[in-house]
Formats: structure tokens, C-alpha cells, sequence
């Protein structure tokens, strides 16, 4: 173990490598298999990412080439319209409990001024 020689101020030190074991010691396989699903868990998110990217590109292009927001609006605009004269004029031809007992608070109320 320790080498004898008296005038050797590393004896301690010499007996302490000795003591020791030669190999390397194996790394925490757990530790390792953590880093591996990190690795393949970014790598798949990157890809997702990609993916999204691609679909905002063609989207952003097709939107700015091919506008459709003012026909949108047009339609819906002319649709509103449409539904307001039919609620009003179904209405005016079946008048509900609600609407005979509004038209009576206001007839009050107006004939009053």
C-alpha cells in the first residue's frame, strides 16, 4: 500500500489513491434517461412548432392574396337587415302578451305628458 520512505510528506495522500477503486464510476442511468426524454420531447415540440409555422405562412398568404373579409361582412350585414324586418314584421302581425302589455305602459306613460 503506502511506500515506506520516511522523508515522504505524500504518504497519506499515496495510501489515499491507492485506496481507491481504478474505474471510472458509471454514470446515473436515470439522470441520463431524463436527458434523453428531454432531447426527444424538444426535438418533437421543434417540429410541432415547424408545423405551425408552415400553416401561419400558407394562411398569412392566402388571407393576404385572397381577401374575403369584405364579401363576409357584406353578407352578414344583409342578413342582419333581413332578420330585423322579419322579427319586426311577425310582430306586427301576432302581437304577443309582452307586446300588448309594453304598448299599454307606454300609451300610459306618453299620454300623460
Amino acid at each position: 500500500m503506502s511506500r515506506k520512505d520516511p522523508n515522504d510528506d505524500m504518504i497519506g495522500f499515496k495510501d489515499f489513491l491507492d485506496s481507491e477503486d481504478k474505474t471510472k464510476p458509471i454514470g446515473n442511468k436515470r439522470v441520463d434517461n431524463l436527458n434523453y426524454e428531454i432531447i426527444s420531447f424538444l426535438e418533437k415540440d421543434a417540429k410541432r412548432l415547424d408545423k405551425h409555422i408552415s400553416l401561419f405562412e400558407e394562411k398569412t398568404f392566402m388571407i393576404k392574396n385572397f381577401p374575403q373579409d369584405s364579401q363576409i361582412i357584406v353578407e352578414l350585414e344583409t342578413s342582419i337587415i333581413e332578420k330585423r324586418i322579419a322579427i319586426i314584421n311577425h310582430t306586427k302581425n301576432n302581437p304577443s302578451a309582452i307586446i300588448a302589455n309594453l304598448s299599454e305602459v307606454l300609451e300610459d306613460h306618453f299620454s300623460s305628458l
